[in-house]
């Protein structure tokens, strides 16, 4: 993942005397990939009058980007005008849970279901994976239990705090209720994602007496 699309606003204007007409823009160059144009319409001009096109800027790796726009029409003087496009990838971090391994959870909507435990028993475990599908060094700063009953849910091995990018770290949780009945928490997830800083996943579970 790298940093997030910017979108830049350019602007045409017929300031000759004659209609400008047969307008178009193309990208090319290293980069043309990461520079998409949006919002353009092939509309003559007449004097004076003017029109606006978007281009954003999302690239696909870190670093400089360059691409050349090339806007064309029937002006003699300037058939193509010539606008260099840069920008800057920046490496980000990207967390991406699974449970099970190979199915990705929805952010802040995943519910975790343990089944139906006795009361006082040692069950009910779920291995969860958590894998840095991003460019940057992922920091997992903190993972807490909240809620109802928070106390009804313990780590068996905690999150590692830090994973690094195309890399993964499973965690394992344990279900052991102090009472009957419906039993619930959250678990939430603080890291340096810029677009999910924190994650929060319902946790629930039955239990019985024996």
């Amino acid at each position: 993942m790298c940093a997030p699309s910017a979108v830049r606003l350019f602007s045409l204007r017929s300031l000759g005397t004659a209609t400008l007409s047969n307008v178009s823009v193309q990208v090319s160059g290293d980069h043309a990939d990461d520079f998409e144009v949006l919002s353009f319409r092939d509309t003559p001009l007449a004097p004076g009058e003017s029109a606006t096109f978007n281009i954003n800027f999302n690239p696909s790796e870190n670093g400089l980007r360059s691409a050349l726009l090339a806007i064309g029409s029937n002006d003699p003087d300037h058939n193509p005008f010539a606008v260099a496009l840069t920008g800057t990838g920046l490496a980000l971090p990207e967390l991406q849970v699974e449970q099970p391994v190979g199915t990705p959870l929805n952010p802040n909507a995943a519910v975790l279901d343990f089944g139906t435990v006795f009361v006082g028993a040692a069950g009910g475990q779920m291995e969860v994976l958590l894998k840095n599908v991003g460019t940057a060094m992922l920091n997992v700063d903190s993972a807490s239990f909240s809620g109802s009953h928070p106390v009804d849910f313990e780590w068996v091995s905690a999150p590692a705090t830090s994973i690094a990018p195309g890399q993964s770290s499973a965690f394992t949780l344990r279900y052991q209720p102090r009472a009957t009945g419906s039993r619930s928490a959250l678990l939430t997830l603080i890291s340096n994602d810029p677009a999910h800083p924190q994650l929060v996943f319902h946790l629930k579970g039955e239990s019985r007496d024996y």
